[in-house]
């Protein structure tokens, strides 16, 4: 499965994306493909989930390909360590 740019995508890639009910791009990480959807795990303030008894701040969402950018894992961690 291709990107919007058409970089191929495989499982453990870091994407940027919009996350529904949300207005802006976070980074995810792809763990799934669907026939037509990407699986994508991602981390926010926002995000209160109820995973194995335990309060989570990620959660998990389909995306098209064609909303999904692949990054370079490297610009992520920097860009992750300057917020």
């Amino acid at each position: 499965m291709q990107d919007i740019v058409n970089q191929e995508l495989a499982v453990g890639n870091m994407v940027v994306f919009n996350p529904p009910k949300y207005k802006g791009l976070v980074t995810g990480t792809v763990v799934g493909f669907g026939p037509k959807m990407i699986k994508v795990k991602y981390t926010a303030s926002w995000v209160r989930n109820y995973v194995n008894e335990q309060w989570v701040n990620w959660d998990t969402t389909n995306v098209y390909p064609k909303d999904v950018m692949k990054v370079d894992e490297q610009l992520a961690f920097i860009h992750t360590l300057s917020n």
